[in-house]
């Protein structure tokens, strides 16, 4: 327990890489929360930019100067955002300025470990879940691991009376 609480900031203590976050919904409010309310996380947002908010055409130019503002180093957004398609080219840019992107339901699930319910649609789970066409390998597979635990089960048994 003294190695979680204290002995892990020491070693493991980095500078905080700043970031910049750009998106819309619940998922956000929950990433920004999380990562700038918990010290074991590299990053903090700087920034939080709501897509639904966003002024006219020119926002881009407000986007890139916060960016250069707050020295940001990641910049976290939504890509299945239709309005952020007119961002892309400025952004892309940034990419040469060792500035790195990563997709907010990307961070959403390695931060809390599930799917943003948001993403859940049919296309979903047309992508990621489907019926295995491999039946023999399946088949082959539950034999071997039957096969292979009776018989480590069987010379295990020699230890049991030593355990």
């Amino acid at each position: 327990m003294a190695w979680r609480t204290y002995g892990y900031r020491f070693i493991y203590a980095k500078k905080k890489q700043n970031a910049i976050i750009i998106g819309t919904g619940r998922e956000l409010e929950e990433l920004v929360i999380e990562i700038n309310q918990n010290e074991r996380y590299a990053m903090r947002f700087a920034s939080v930019i709501d897509t639904e908010k966003l002024p006219g055409e020119e926002f881009y130019r407000d986007i890139i100067a916060q960016i250069a503002k707050n020295n940001v180093t990641l910049v976290v957004l939504d890509l299945h955002s239709k309005k952020l398609d007119t961002l892309m080219p400025h952004l892309y840019g940034l990419i040469f300025k060792n500035i790195q992107f990563v997709d907010i339901y990307r961070l959403y699930e390695d931060i809390f470990y599930r799917v943003p319910l948001s993403l859940v649609t049919y296309g979903w789970f047309l992508r990621n879940i489907s019926i295995s066409l491999l039946a023999g390998y399946d088949f082959l597979k539950r034999v071997m691991d039957c096969v292979f635990s009776f018989t480590l089960g069987t010379l295990s048994l020699v230890l049991y009376p030593f355990i």
